[in-house]
């Protein structure tokens, strides 16, 4: 039984994570697969951002981590756009965005529950860089229930749903609590300057996607159970 983030920690690692880590491994010892792919090292899930390199070396290298070779990356005035975006949506106020404003830089390290560590191979076999691929967010399924996302997850606009009204419906409670949920994720991919992420009930999943523009976050729901069914064969 799963009752906690650090139960779907556990789930994840042992049935998703360590399974992509060893695919990926395979995949890069093969030279021709490796270009196929344009794979520049291995991957694993870490859980602290301390297990990243400098941040310098990390915003240089995040140029290399995509697999297509004309992608840009994603300009300053974007980021800072975004993060001041997603702290005037959750608060309801733009004095918090503004004094943010006058703060020192963040480290762009990932503060998300778990992230995919994307080891580049440097000139030389014993020197890499470790920066971050993508976040993952774990929400206990109590807590963010299927039924709850089935209700509240759909095309939004936050200025439409941040508010408390006396009106609100139980489907307004359940799409403000959606929204929530992928507003954080969605700082997390922001300020680490990542494009993809992924929030996790241990039964659902739901992937996002900041494009260059950040005012628009992308998601695709996935229900294993229901993609797959009951066995895979």
């Amino acid at each position: 039984m799963i009752s906690s983030e650090l139960d779907i920690n556990l789930f994840e690692r042992s049935t998703v994570e360590d399974h992509v880590s060893l695919i990926i491994s395979r995949l890069y010892s093969n030279r021709t697969l490796r270009r196929k792919f344009n794979l520049k090292g291995s991957v694993k899930f870490e859980n602290h951002g301390n297990t990243l390199s400098p941040d310098t070396p990390m915003e240089e290298d995040m140029q290399h981590i995509s697999l297509s070779r004309d992608r840009r990356r994603r300009s300053p005035r974007l980021l800072a756009q975004a993060v001041r975006s997603t702290l005037q949506a959750s608060s309801g106020s733009a004095e918090p965005a503004a004094a943010a404003t006058s703060r020192p830089t963040r480290s762009r390290r990932p503060r998300a529950d778990q992230f995919c560590v994307y080891n580049i191979l440097g000139n030389a076999e014993s020197t890499h860089s470790r920066v971050a691929a993508f976040i993952i967010e774990y929400k206990a399924p109590h807590k963010l229930t299927l039924g709850y996302i089935y209700e509240g997850l759909d095309n939004m606009d936050l200025n439409n749903v941040v508010y408390c009204r006396d009106t609100d419906s139980p489907r307004d409670f359940f799409r403000r609590l959606v929204a929530a949920v992928i507003t954080q994720a969605f700082f997390y991919i922001v300020l680490a300057g990542l494009e993809h992420g992924y929030i996790c009930t241990s039964e659902v999943f739901i992937f996002l996607k900041v494009p260059e523009d950040p005012t628009t976050v992308y998601y695709f729901l996935s229900i294993p159970k229901g993609d797959v069914g009951e066995t895979t064969g």
